[in-house]
């Protein structure tokens, strides 16, 4: 009984923790960049670094249960993104610009959405 009740109260906290990190991945020079893990970990437990293509923005969001990711490319004219809650990756929205997109085209926000959509 003593193991059930505990399990269900850390399954709750996990679930009920608001905690939530953003990251810029990619900035568009496409110099590599490290996301960190947070102290103590949130959804990635290690750092790791990613491999930035030259023109590509992004923007990476955590949470507690999942994470997600926004790109486009200064060249191009769509944002796409996907999260670990299922659903793939999709298309989000058409830049602002028609020369390309910009970093207001792939934001946190954006992330976060990504994150916790399931479709």
């Amino acid at each position: 009984m003593k193991k059930t009740i505990s399990a269900a109260a850390f399954a709750l906290a996990a679930v009920a923790s608001p905690t939530v990190l953003a990251t810029a991945a990619c900035n568009g020079s496409g110099a590599s960049a490290s996301v960190a893990a947070a102290n103590p970990p949130v959804f990635v437990k290690r750092t790791f670094s990613t491999k930035c293509s030259a023109n590509v923005l992004s923007e990476w969001a955590e949470a507690n249960v999942s994470a997600g990711v926004v790109a486009g490319s200064t060249k191009g004219k769509s944002v796409f993104g996907g999260g670990t809650l299922g659903g793939g990756v999709k298309y989000i929205t058409n830049c602002a610009a028609s020369s390309g997109c910009a970093s207001t085209d792939v934001t946190v926000e954006r992330a976060q959405a990504a994150r916790d959509s399931n479709s």
